[in-house]
């Protein structure tokens, strides 16, 4: 495949102003309603506590556990035609990405749990 073109950003046409917030998520929840479809955009993090009991005078190390944290980083409300508009412009460009570089990859947990090559066999 042959290498994808790098876009100088200063000629993007939807470069960040100075002052203007930029934010990442690695998670979406969609609610809807039949007025709007609420899109709620999270940032979440794991890392590993480990923690010391003290009984008497020794302390004894227990287990690290996973430590969670889950913050919302933007809530988004649209009409259900402004939602069905950006359903579009996303397949579009996401067909458009994936003509340049590659089929973008789905993790079974991401997919379509109601697609059959994604059905768990039970005995």
């Amino acid at each position: 495949m042959a290498t994808p073109p790098i876009i100088p950003l200063q000629n993007w046409p939807f470069a960040q102003q100075a002052g203007q917030p930029l934010s990442y998520c690695n998670g979406v929840g969609v609610a809807m309603s039949p007025w709007d479809f609420t899109m709620q955009f999270t940032l979440t993090s794991a890392a590993m506590a480990s923690r010391h009991e003290v009984s008497g005078m020794e302390a004894t190390p227990t287990p690290p556990e996973l430590s969670v944290d889950q913050q919302v980083v933007a809530r988004l409300v649209m009409s259900p035609q402004h939602a069905k508009a950006f359903h579009a412009l996303l397949t579009g460009n996401i067909a458009n990405y994936e003509s340049q570089f590659g089929e973008i990859p789905l993790h079974v947990e991401t997919a379509d749990p109601t697609a059959p090559e994604n059905q768990q066999e039970t005995d």
